[in-house]
């Protein structure tokens, strides 16, 4: 990836026209990146993990291997796209209003 910029904090990629981010928890307010976006979420990884299965799971586990709990770690990113480039049009174009 020649083009990419690996940033330390989001502040520093404000107005870029393409950011990558760690997803945020559901709750969280959408990261201030200067302008408007258009994000989308991705799973990028997802490990599974027996250590995080209850005590009373672990039967069920052990003989049918399923379990209630979802006992993986999901890893997710947002892709967000500057509004302007999302809709088709160049941030320089001379014609827009």
């Amino acid at each position: 990836f020649n083009n990419a910029l690996l940033a330390g904090d989001v502040a520093s990629v404000r107005g870029e026209p393409v950011i990558l981010i760690p997803a945020q928890p559901i709750d969280a307010p959408d990261p201030e990146l200067g302008g408007a976006y258009v994000g989308q979420e991705f799973l990028v990884a997802q490990a599974w993990d027996t250590h995080l299965l209850l005590t009373n799971e672990i039967p069920a586990w052990w003989t049918e291997r399923f379990a209630n709990n979802q006992a993986s770690v999901n890893t997710r990113y947002v892709l967000w796209v500057r509004q302007d480039i999302y809709d088709g049009v160049s941030a320089g174009d001379p014609t827009l209003p």
